[in-house]
């Protein structure tokens, strides 16, 4: 890892994530597991997850990267083998999933607050400064919040409760670039363990010293760099088109049914997630233009809250826009293998 500068002097984050009190070693540990859902997606996995640790998670996208990620947290059980928990585990669990499940109708000072009644209002709007929650926006409905307003309060929520193991899935998708260097600063100072799956480069080399794949339903210890993986990934990439004509004419009828079924179930199981997702951005977006079409809205000193309304409901717009295609194209794609 590489050591990075502070963070500019004139950003609004300023924040870090604290370790708790306790810990144990191992934290977590996967023995002899099998993850999935109704079908194994990772077989014979071997994980123990020490205080100190800082792995990043290699792997191409729908190799099981984030099953594994909740297999851990234990949000999804394991199909087969062992989760072993250490006695002073405190697991800050971070994913889009979390972020969208935020309560709407709750404000940040709210969130807070609750995990912790004893601290002051003053105490919490401090804290939340850090985070570039200031002024009203500290009591701001979150159904008000951008996505990545929305990202920065699932983080604030996390290091607030003081982990030992940090799980990540991409906690940089919807910040801004300051936002970013804030998120790296805070991960190289924290104390406890870091597993991280992130596209962003940056973050992973700053923060990772380590790396494991995920691949053709294993893990297993990848001995390089980020640059190594990226000439992986091309050398693949030549060889499977080198070789598409031959395997193509070699294969028997029976092999290339079965291969057949297993990118139909893959691509079955994407277009249920983006389904999934595609209801949820729907319900929010009803959400905002229910509000937008209240009279109560536009009484009192609206303009601030308007402002913050039409942006959420332009990014949900979007967000709807990138997953219906990524709906149809997949769609499009079971079609050409049926």
């Amino acid at each position: 890892m590489e050591v990075i500068a502070p963070a500019h002097v004139d950003s609004p984050f300023h924040f870090s994530i604290p370790q708790a009190d306790k810990i144990s070693d191992p934290l977590l540990t996967l023995d002899d597991a099998t993850l999935g859902y109704s079908e194994p997606v990772l077989q014979k996995i071997n994980l123990s997850l020490h205080p100190g640790d800082r792995i990043g998670l290699l792997g191409p996208n729908g190799a099981g990267k984030s099953t594994l990620m909740k297999s851990l947290v234990g949000s999804i059980k394991l199909l087969d083998g062992y989760r072993f928990e250490g006695g002073n585990l405190k697991v800050g669990y971070f994913s889009q999933h979390q972020v969208d499940d935020l309560d709407l109708s709750k404000t940040a000072y709210q969130c807070i607050q609750q995990l912790d009644p004893e601290k002051t209002e003053q105490q919490v709007r401090t804290y939340l400064g850090g985070y570039d929650f200031k002024n009203d926006k500290v009591k701001d409905p979150i159904k008000l919040f951008s996505g990545g307003e929305k990202a920065r309060l699932a983080l604030a929520i996390i290091a607030y409760q003081k982990p030992n193991l940090l799980l990540m899935d991409e906690p940089t998708n919807h910040l801004d670039m300051e936002m970013r260097q804030a998120l790296t600063m805070a991960l190289q100072s924290f104390g406890g363990a870091i597993l991280l799956i992130s596209h962003d480069r940056h973050l992973l080399a700053n923060n990772v010293d380590q790396f494991l794949l995920v691949e053709e339903g294993s893990l297993s210890e990848f001995d390089g760099d980020l640059h190594d993986y990226s000439l992986r990934i091309l050398k693949n990439l030549n060889k499977t088109q080198s070789r598409k004509s031959v395997k193509s004419d070699a294969q028997t009828p029976g092999a290339k049914r079965q291969i057949d079924q297993k990118i139909i179930k893959q691509l079955k199981a994407d277009i249920l997630s983006a389904e999934k997702r595609l209801k949820r951005l729907q319900e929010k977006i009803a959400e905002a233009e229910a509000i937008l079409q209240s009279p109560d809205t536009y009484e009192g000193d609206f303009q601030d809250d308007l402002h913050d309304l039409i942006r959420n409901q332009t990014e949900l717009k979007t967000e709807i826009e990138e997953v219906e295609k990524l709906w149809l194209s997949l769609n499009e794609q079971l079609d050409a293998c049926s």
